[in-house]
């Protein structure tokens, strides 16, 4: 699903383009140079916050495709991404206790990642993905193609990094066509029914298994994580009142502090 409503400037995290950048080394290219042409510099080291112009990844990507990569971008992409790449966040996923606190935290704070795309979870359990696309991009149909197999593929990477490395989500489906040549690759890694020209991007999992206990879960170092999380996301967005809340009574709740009066300060509210 693609949204071109105008919007403020899309930023991204600096693991995505550390990530593209390896990636398009695996095609025999130099992904660091690619990017550099565009003003992204990925050889220096980054700060663990760093951000960069979403639009200039477009931008990279766009100049080798599809002449130089494959459908297979996306796939290869979560192959060299790990949860450390996305520092806090990644480890706030992949020590969630639950798939549904899991896919609850990938909606709160997806901004994180890529502060234009979205992300919605249903409870049917359909973890749902949009992306918002620059109008220069809009004719671009296989852009869409590696950036929402890349969220699926990377997304379910995480899943399996705290759940088990054969997880696999009940369906999954993508509203680009289905991928010439290459479906039996995205049907090897995803090891499930694949949908193609869907009205929407998801991965959709078992209700029943949403609340089981992951093996990987640690309910303390996902909160700590997730407070790391809000206050790095309040530093370039606004954040939803639900989630202020939360980390409020997170911090509020040890001390024994029940007060509306104490919650309505953390949120810097009236009473």
């Amino acid at each position: 699903m693609i949204e071109t409503a105008e919007k403020p400037p899309v930023t991204s995290y600096i693991g995505n383009a550390l990530g593209v950048a390896k990636t398009l080394d695996t095609y025999g290219l130099d992904g660091a140079a690619i990017l550099s042409e565009v003003g992204l510099d990925v050889n220096t080291a980054p700060s663990f916050d760093a951000r960069v112009p979403g639009n200039l990844v477009h931008e990279a990507l766009n100049r080798h495709i599809p002449g130089d990569i494959d459908a297979r971008f996306g796939l290869r992409f979560a192959k060299y991404i790990n949860p450390i790449n996305y520092h806090a966040f990644g480890v706030m996923l992949t020590s969630s206790t639950t798939l549904r606190a899991f896919c609850q935290r990938l909606q709160r704070y997806y901004a994180y990642v890529n502060s234009g795309d979205n992300v919605e979870f249903e409870e049917n359990g359909e973890l749902r993905y949009s992306q918002v696309i620059a109008p220069e991009f809009t004719d671009a149909p296989f852009e869409v193609l590696l950036h929402e197999s890349a969220w699926a593929a990377t997304m379910l990477k995480m899943a399996r990094a705290v759940s088990a490395p054969e997880f696999s989500p009940r369906s999954v489906k993508f509203s680009f066509s289905q991928p010439e040549d290459y479906a039996g690759d995205f049907d090897d890694y995803f090891g499930c029914p694949i949908e193609y020209e869907a009205p929407y991007t998801a991965l959709c999992f078992a209700e029943s298994a949403l609340d089981d206990p992951l093996p990987g879960g640690n309910a303390e170092l996902a909160r700590h994580s997730e407070q790391l999380v809000f206050n790095y996301l309040k530093t370039f967005t606004e954040v939803e009142l639900v989630n202020a809340a939360r980390m409020a009574l997170f911090e509020l709740l040890p001390r024994g502090d029940f007060s509306l009066t104490s919650l309505a300060g953390s949120l810097e509210m009236p009473e």
